[in-house]
């Protein structure tokens, strides 16, 4: 299988200067991938390589006006095997980033800039049945992020993670319990990251446990509910998600809700 995309972004820059016509930058996007597919006695083997194109964003190119596009060359690779019993999947990958766009706090000025990065990771997905409407499930992820450039850690790059799932469901009633265990995050590059957060320095490792249950009412509506961070443990995630460019950067870590209760109805027509 192969494919190829093209985008153009225009950018105008107002000068803020009587006289001076706005400046224009145009970006000329090209992305594409070949991947390749086989299944050999129940087993489907990939590989794939890509190129991915990106133009900045208003907020970087409201940090720096000389920014060139980024370009993601990635390969992968992986394996899936599936059965009445057994689930299992692990990926591979590797992406070297041509003028990775970088966020960076000076003080309390921001500032973009290009550089070149790399990014290694995989992941390990096992599913089993092991009884009637029984179903135990683990998955491990990790990524490894390189600042080439400067000779550091790739700021917001996601520490080792494991996942653990326990389910039941016979079709009308469910239950599970999952529990998610995040390894500390010594990697880091202070005052560096995106429009999404910035590093603010290590991070500590956590484990939390959430419970589920639901009710399929009829084969419109089905009925859920759950306690997330079941124990209430104060803890934070090392990748911020809440820091909105408009609002400044995030310069403290705020801790993750705790203890939460929630009700959901899903109907379908």
């Amino acid at each position: 299988m192969s494919g190829y995309r093209y985008d153009e972004v225009k950018a105008e820059y107002d000068t803020l200067m009587a006289n001076h016509p706005n400046k224009h930058h145009t970006y000329g996007l090209h992305s594409g991938f070949f991947r390749w597919e086989e299944e050999i006695n129940g087993i489907k083997y990939y590989a794939g390589v890509g190129i991915a194109e990106r133009a900045p964003d208003y907020w970087e190119r409201r940090a720096s006006q000389v920014l060139d596009k980024e370009q993601n060359r990635q390969i992968d690779t992986g394996l899936m095997w599936k059965n009445d019993t057994f689930d299992f999947s692990v990926s591979l990958f590797g992406s070297d980033v041509h003028d990775f766009i970088m966020l960076e706090r000076v003080g309390k000025d921001v500032s973009a800039r290009n550089i070149k990065a790399t990014r290694l990771g995989g992941e390990i997905e096992g599913k089993w049945k092991f009884a009637r409407h029984w179903e135990i499930g683990s998955s491990l992820a990790y990524t490894y992020g390189k600042n080439r450039t400067d000779d550091r850690p790739l700021a917001q790059t996601p520490p080792l993670e494991w996942k653990n799932s326990l389910t039941w469901d016979n079709e009308t009633l469910s239950a599970g319990i999952l529990w998610r265990v995040v390894s500390a995050q010594k990697r880091y590059a202070t005052g560096q990251g995106n429009i999404i957060g910035q590093d603010i320095g290590a991070s500590a490792g956590f484990g939390t446990l959430s419970f589920n249950t639901g009710w399929k009412i009829n084969k419109y509506a089905t009925l859920q509910g759950g306690i997330d961070n079941l124990f209430n443990k104060s803890y934070a995630e090392f990748v911020s998600k809440g820091a909105d460019p408009s609002a400044g950067l995030q310069t403290v870590r705020v801790n993750e809700p705790g203890r939460q209760y929630w009700l959901r109805l899903q109907v379908q027509f």
